[in-house]
């Protein structure tokens, strides 16, 4: 009892955005798999425990009575909010003709007799929708960010526990293509003078490398995406907070060779970076990164202290409320465990008892990389059926390797002498990796089913919470 005291009830205001969102996460879980009345029964089972434990234990919960009641509403809110989600996803008609109207979200992938495109669909007969689906394109005609409407049969179809939604445009097919806004046009201007900037001065593997990781555009990267894959490292080609802290990193340098007071060059800073996002496509990590930069910026003006937990469960909070079924996209998952884990690794202070240097630096990576791998392995499992063993290792190569590599890249854009040498650094990334890619023992075939990845959470979340108690405890002694 004393462990739970000091853990979790005098540390829940700390903590307090991240435990909503956990709760409203965990709410919305359960609108999915358990029926509706069913999570009402929950919530007021919870209730009644609490009133319970209040009783019994009233000098423990004393003062924290707002935080438990507030989120067990948070709790209920999470699975009305996906309720409503639901009721969305019944408007959807499969296996028969249905006017709709969507945007294309990614640059053609060509095959033999089409083109492999994703889009979004607004509507559905005249009725809101807002569903992602895959295009085999026949007829060749749609291009990116085009906005198209006319008649198609939408299928769906399941893969390893994941929906997979598609429908197919014929080369007769008729639809009416509507004007462009002018954000949209602005992006794919940029996307196309980065694809031909990165076409025309570089390799053919560098070129589809730098397209991918600055411009979020990967569907040339064939054999490159494949290599990484089996490496593990597959998460370096998708724009993450890595790349947002990067191009961050950049501006802000850029900015201060202006002598610009450090205010104004954050705001500047702010304001290019939500264009990248936007240009990027705004992917779950890109906008998680973006929302918590935006915490940190408001922090750093009104004077005030931040927690970075907290500004990670702030971003996930307004992202889940938006679109309660993001949590279940595997990019959405990534991006928040690996950050999380990241900071359970600082938090843990392990590489800071170290004394500066080689070691120092090696010992940090190899921790920060062990702790993200043990954070996102079973999400892994459960989606790709492999656990990547050699990774940990890998990381400690291929991360700084890959970060040299995408700042050189993005300052060869303005500086013309780094082009040489960010296309050999990318060349030989990619030659790197697809050499350990092909190692025997770099992965093992071994599928996570959901209860075993809810069972490998709750265990690391004692293991994780009794590490931190005891660290603090150790630091008090020694205070």
């Amino acid at each position: 009892m004393n462990f739970f005291k000091v853990f979790f009830l005098h540390k829940a205001w700390a903590f307090f955005h991240l435990l909503i969102f956990i709760f409203f996460s965990a709410g919305i879980v359960c609108g999915k798999f358990f029926p509706f009345v069913l999570v009402y029964f929950i919530l007021l089972v919870a209730i009644s425990g609490f009133l319970i434990v209040d009783a019994c234990f009233n000098d423990l919960l004393k003062n924290h009575d707002f935080i438990i009641i507030f989120l067990i509403g948070i709790f209920f809110l999470g699975s009305l909010a996906f309720a409503r989600h639901s009721m969305d996803e019944s408007r959807l008609i499969f296996n028969q003709k249905v006017n709709v109207v969507f945007k294309v979200l990614s640059y053609p992938k060509e095959n033999k007799s089409n083109n492999m495109l994703k889009v979004f669909v607004s509507e559905i007969s005249g009725q809101r929708a807002g569903h992602e689906f895959a295009v085999f394109d026949y007829s060749r005609k749609l291009k990116y960010l085009g906005i198209y409407e006319g008649e198609v049969v939408l299928k769906k179809r399941f893969f390893h526990g994941r929906v997979f939604r598609s429908f197919w445009i014929k080369k007769n097919d008729i639809f009416v293509k509507s004007n462009m806004s002018f954000v949209d046009r602005c992006r794919m201007r940029i996307t196309e003078y980065g694809i031909d900037f990165f076409k025309g001065n570089f390799s053919k593997d560098a070129g589809v490398f730098f397209i991918a990781v600055i411009l979020g555009r990967r569907e040339s990267l064939g054999r490159i995406r494949t290599d990484f894959g089996y490496a593990g490292l597959a998460h370096l080609l998708a724009i993450s907070g890595l790349h947002v802290g990067v191009i961050t990193g950049i501006i802000f340098f850029i900015l201060r060779l202006f002598n610009l007071s450090l205010d104004r060059t954050l705001w500047i800073t702010s304001v290019f970076l939500g264009a990248y996002v936007v240009l990027t496509g705004l992917s779950p990590s890109t906008v998680r990164a973006f929302i918590m930069w935006i915490v940190f910026f408001f922090t750093f003006i009104l004077k005030r202290k931040g927690s970075v937990f907290n500004s990670l469960g702030l971003a996930g909070f307004i992202m889940a409320l938006i679109d309660p079924g993001i949590i279940f996209q595997i990019g959405f998952q990534l991006s928040f465990v690996s950050v999380f884990s990241l900071l359970i690794a600082f938090n843990l202070s392990y590489a800071r008892r170290c004394r500066p240097g080689i070691l120092w630096y090696i010992k940090s990576l190899f921790l920060v990389s062990l702790w993200v791998n043990i954070g996102i392995l079973p999400i892994i499992s459960l989606y790709f059926k492999n656990v990547y063993v050699l990774s940990v290792i890998y990381n400690i190569v291929f991360v700084p390797w890959f970060s040299l590599t995408l700042i050189l890249g993005v300052l060869s854009v303005f500086f013309m002498p780094l082009r040489i040498l960010a296309g050999l650094c990318a060349d030989m990334l990619c030659n790197a990796v697809h050499y350990v890619g092909g190692w025997p023992g770099t992965y093992i075939v071994y599928g996570f089913n959901f209860f075993q990845v809810i069972l490998y959470y709750i265990i690391l979340t004692i293991i994780v919470s009794f590490a931190i108690y005891s660290n603090k405890q150790d630091v008090y002694k020694k205070n």
